[in-house]
């Protein structure tokens, strides 16, 4: 954190409990970022809310009653949150991606923040994401595409960053209002 610091980084952390959430809260995390996984532990998210940070909800691997739930409680305890479209394949195929389901998350989840967790090796989803409504993205990055990680084949690295970053601001002006 105090890395992220020195560099003007937002630091942020994926606690997969409530005992690693209140030891983030010890950090002063700006947001929680929780993970497809613990989408549907309500009771946890509900605790994580309490805390009173924004959240950033990944919905990989959960239907759209699944969603439903979730949205339903969280939309009770007045807290700030997105939620993150999400495909868990680790690259996904394109055909799997359905990105139009951005706009009817962003009709049936209207208090929330829409979002896309992007996992594909390249930039195209995320332009297209963008175009279609998406506010958040999440993108895996990586220092050098040669060393070996688990999400190696899913990150891009800095300068696809810096195009990315650059396409987005230009999708966002041509869209208008």
């Amino acid at each position: 954190k105090e890395y992220c610091e020195s560099l003007d980084i937002t630091y942020l952390c994926t606690p997969f409990s409530w005992s690693a959430a209140r030891e983030l809260s010890q950090l002063d995390v700006p947001a929680y970022k929780i993970g497809s996984g613990e989408m549907t532990d309500i009771p946890t998210l509900i605790k994580i809310a309490g805390l009173g940070k924004p959240m950033l909800i990944s919905t990989g691997m959960s239907d759209f009653e699944e969603i439903d739930r979730t949205y339903s409680a969280l939309a009770q305890h007045k807290v700030e949150f997105a939620l993150m479209n999400c495909v868990s394949e680790y690259p996904p195929v394109y055909e799997d991606m359905n990105l139009n389901v951005i706009g009817r998350m962003k009709e049936e989840f209207n208090e929330a923040v829409i979002g896309h967790s992007d996992h594909s090796p390249d930039l195209f989803t995320s332009f297209a994401a963008v175009a279609l409504g998406a506010k958040i993205l999440e993108k895996h990055v990586i220092i050098d595409k040669r060393t070996p990680g688990p999400d190696q084949s899913v990150s891009i690295d800095f300068v696809e960053l810096a195009a990315l970053v650059e396409g987005v601001r230009k999708i966002e002006a041509s869209l208008g209002n």
